[in-house]
């Protein structure tokens, strides 16, 4: 399963994202913490990448990603994951019921300017105890700069299917809808189904990939210390998608692809 494209993120997503940081290859190292969490730099030396895909709820790791990276011999593509609502202007709790989350990908130079002014947007007239865009302004302010991608646990197509909610938006570009491997939750098969239905009746392309929070299975743990810590809840009653699998892991990654 080579073609299976791992999507790294960081504690800059904080509740939505990894226990990897984004500091310089070595830095641990020289400041001592040998058992602190790892940076993706580090990884990308240890590993011989040459490319990381990060996905992230915000902008703040986008220059330092970019450029610790970049001295560690690893490009970095990058996607930005963002809620779209049927109308930023709905700033009451029935809003809800019609968010589901994108990722837009940057093709160029020219389209992080444009990824900026749809983050703006979505951070001060979307902003509703989070940053938020709906479908006509990522229509308005699409460029082909852009790539579009759905991902598997959060698009309308799993909410529609696991919620039973009925969100058919009018998409800006055709998207690439992102089907996650290896990560045995329950509930993974009916998503495959939904995918692979998506697919048949739109031109979507359909992209394997899979979502990477820690380095090892071992690492699962602190990970949802932290998720716990972030959220103020406790393993008891975690009240969190994604508790019950320790598949989101770079251990796991080269296992499925090595096979």
């Amino acid at each position: 399963m080579s073609d299976v494209i791992p999507l790294y993120s960081t504690s800059a997503s904080l509740r939505d994202g990894g226990i990897f940081t984004i500091e310089k290859a070595g830095a641990a190292a020289k400041s001592g913490h040998k058992h602190g969490p790892v940076s993706l730099c580090d990884l990308a030396k240890d590993e011989g990448m040459k490319r990381i895909h990060l996905v992230e709820n915000n902008m703040v790791s986008f220059f330092m990603a970019h450029k610790n990276l970049k001295s560690a011999g690893c490009d970095l593509a990058f996607g930005l994951k963002v809620v779209v609502t049927e109308d930023i202007a709905d700033k009451s709790e029935a809003s809800f019921k019609t968010e589901s989350k994108v990722i837009i990908f940057l093709k160029s130079d020219q389209g992080y300017r444009d990824l900026i002014q749809l983050y703006t947007k979505a951070a001060t007239d979307g902003f509703y105890y989070i940053p938020r865009l709906d479908w006509k302004t990522l229509r308005a302010r699409w460029s082909d700069h852009l790539i579009l991608a759905l991902p598997f646990y959060s698009s309308f197509i799993a909410k529609n299917t696991l919620t039973f909610a009925a969100i058919s938006p009018d998409l800006p570009s055709e998207p690439v809808v992102l089907r996650e491997v290896g990560q045995e939750l329950p509930f993974d098969s009916l998503l495959d189904g939904a995918v692979n239905k998506y697919a048949l009746t739109t031109s979507a392309k359909v992209q394997q990939v899979k979502s990477i929070y820690y380095r090892n299975r071992v690492d699962a743990k602190q990970f949802l210390v932290w998720r716990c810590i972030l959220g103020r809840s406790t393993f008891d009653s975690p009240n969190m998608d994604h508790m019950c699998s320790n598949e989101f892991c770079l251990e796991s990654y080269k296992e499925l692809t090595t096979t």
